[in-house]
């Protein structure tokens, strides 16, 4: 009997010991979801030049070098801005998956799930950029399933049209001017020669006009029309816009001693909301999809241990 008694309190010593020494693993996980190096790692990959770049930028940095990601600028680090953006990206993912889930436009998904389906895909897209044209498709899908539910009223598109940029609202224009090029003189000089343009002249006739008038100039006709432009011409974009919101006749002052006469203007108008319903409609859903996303975003429960944060790093200490 008294063998017996003496056992009952050892085996509570065990269990005590257990308790204050065994500790349990850290899971790392988003909202109580597990989250993978390997998950993680595909958004690392996808910013992993876009981080690089900026600290190009920002530090003047001609040659990466193999231990790029590990070393110091300014007490800045790549490899801490990677971890950054790859673990914001992967919450705003868990995000967009739960909202989508929640509204039943999709099923959830494990990570282990959506990568064997990228797979099956056989896409030239890597695991990250296949991941965020999920997150588009689902984004869609989110933005219908909300409109559907509470359809906006005329005060929230009203609000959602004003808070909209002007080149948003503007129709197509097409604009016709004259370009001076590296004229030295005066601009009131150039004004009082277009005073005296003949009307009605076409833009060829203004060009053989203007050449007459200023026959040490190689002047020559400039037409653009916003519709035709491709989106990587930044500069035609830029000089278009602005020369379409000048009156025709006049003479405008534009980059590095260049002149230009305006010979016409059409279409360029700004939209009022009950000529662009859906564009406010648009920008009312834009706005209120990324508020909520953000919210949850900032709301989510992470859980990443330093573990899986020196995971990551060490996969990238021999990249470059």
């Amino acid at each position: 009997m008294k063998r017996k008694f003496l056992a009952i309190p050892a085996i509570f010593l065990v269990i005590i010991l257990l308790v204050f020494f065994v500790k349990p693993k850290e899971l790392a996980a988003v909202n109580g979801e597990e989250v993978t190096l390997a998950e993680l790692t595909a958004y690392g990959d996808e910013y992993a030049n876009q981080v690089a770049s900026q600290f190009a930028d920002k530090y003047h940095i001609n040659s990466y070098g193999q231990h790029f990601w590990e070393e110091s600028y300014q007490g800045e680090q790549p490899i801490d801005a990677l971890y950054e953006e790859a673990v914001g990206a992967l919450v705003r993912h868990r995000v967009v998956n739960e909202t989508a889930v929640s509204l039943k436009v999709t099923e959830e998904k494990s990570f282990q799930e959506e990568q064997k389906a990228w797979e099956n895909a056989k896409t030239n897209l890597s695991l990250g950029q296949y991941l965020a044209t999920q997150d588009e498709q689902l984004a869609n899908k989110i933005k219908e399933a909300w409109l559907k539910a509470t359809p906006t009223s005329e005060k929230q598109l009203a609000q959602a049209f004003e808070s909209l940029e002007d080149k948003y609202k503007e129709t197509d224009y097409a604009v016709s001017a004259i370009e001076i090029p590296g004229y030295s003189g005066e601009l009131a000089t150039l004004q009082k020669i277009a005073q005296q343009i003949p009307a009605q002249l076409s833009l060829t006739e203004c060009e053989s006009w203007w050449q007459q008038q200023l026959p040490q100039q190689l002047v020559s006709a400039l037409t653009l029309k916003s519709a035709e432009f491709q989106k990587d011409d930044v500069y035609s974009q830029s000089l278009g816009s602005f020369l379409s919101k000048e009156e025709p006749g006049t003479v405008v002052v534009g980059d590095q001693q260049q002149f230009f006469y305006i010979v016409k203007v059409e279409g360029g108008q700004l939209l009022t909301v009950e000529e662009a319903p859906k564009l406010a409609e648009n920008q009312y859903i834009n706005e209120l999809y990324e508020q909520r996303i953000a919210k949850g975003v900032k709301q989510a429960k992470v859980a990443l241990p330093e573990k899986i944060e020196e995971s990551f790093r060490t996969s990238y200490q021999n990249k470059n």
